[in-house]
């Protein structure tokens, strides 16, 4: 999908964002809707390298093109083809595809001739950024993925979703970053690492600030090898799933914070926890633990108090 370039019979244009929040804004020149939101006063995750400055979503007008460069900003097609033209070459996207403005260089794109094209953009930046972009296979000569169909839109709407929900959690975010890298790096079953340092590493990962949003993708991506060799070690050395290894780990951390709380709503419960709603987590909880949150916390308090009873 990459043809010499030709001179564009489109006009390059060049768009500025502006500063602030909640930023919407509708041109009839150049976009038919376009929704982007600035996260600036987000907490940063500590140990994480990484962050979500600026995300939107993003429905050209005919015959438009951008021209950015300069930083990171990742881009995938959701509805309609368009051109990227970067270092005298023409890349021809469709949707699911993916492509990156990058620091370094300078890249064009826009939709197909007389046609419209829809897309979402992340803009990353902290000091891993770079390396997260290269291990999706992104370079200055070469800022563009294929084949991530569906399944990379929605992750990248997800994280927008995030955002124009007002979500609070910082973590979120970046679980969701993770959740795009991971399924853009192609998968290496080969790996010197031991199954035992595997699953020490996992570990440690899991008890970082990050832990309670890794999933079996984001851990394959933070630790550089396959679902298959990842599962292979935990079975070695644990009998169980990665996935099944987390769960058990995240149920852990959420009775901890019911027994250590007991004045906190079970909705409170739920935020601490970085679960994103409050019935998302008694579902969690109970397909662990066969009873609710609060019928734990309960019973737990019951169980103190005939401890402590001293006659």
């Amino acid at each position: 999908a990459v043809k010499n370039i030709s001179k564009p019979k489109i006009a390059v244009l060049g768009l500025a964002f502006k500063n602030g929040t909640d930023d919407c804004r509708e041109s009839p020149a150049m976009e038919k809707f376009h929704k982007s939101y600035y996260l600036k006063e987000k907490e940063l995750v500590a140990g994480c390298g990484f962050y979500l400055l600026h995300t939107g979503y993003l429905h050209t007008e005919k015959n438009t093109f951008y021209r950015f460069g300069g930083y990171n900003c990742w881009h995938v097609v959701a509805q309609g083809e368009g051109l990227v033209k970067c270092g005298g070459k023409i890349f021809h996207l469709k949707k699911g595809d993916l492509f990156s403005v990058m620091y370094g260089s300078q890249i064009e794109y826009g939709p197909l001739p007389e046609t419209e094209w829809e897309f979402y953009y992340l803009r990353v930046e902290g000091p891993r950024c770079d390396e997260l972009t290269r291990r999706m296979g992104l370079t200055p000569d070469h800022p563009v993925r294929f084949g991530g169909g569906e399944t990379l839109v929605r992750l990248f709407r997800d994280v927008w979703s995030l955002a124009s929900g007002d979500c609070p959690v910082p973590e979120l975010y970046n679980s969701g970053l993770l959740r795009i890298v991971g399924c853009m790096v192609p998968e290496n079953p080969a790996s010197a690492i031991s199954h035992a340092d595997l699953v020490e590493k996992a570990g440690k990962l899991l008890e970082s600030p990050m832990g309670f949003h890794y999933n079996v993708n984001e851990l394959c991506t933070a630790l550089h090898v396959s679902r298959v060799t990842l599962f292979h070690a935990f079975k070695q050395e644990k009998n169980c799933s990665p996935s099944d290894f987390i769960g058990q780990y995240r149920i852990r951390k959420c009775r901890n914070l019911l027994e250590e709380n007991p004045h906190l709503l079970i909705s409170e419960i739920s935020t601490l926890a970085h679960f994103r709603d409050e019935k998302y987590f008694i579902r969690f909880f109970r397909k662990y633990m066969a009873v609710t949150p609060g019928q734990y916390r309960k019973q737990f308090l019951k169980e103190q108090k005939f401890l402590s009873y001293k006659p």
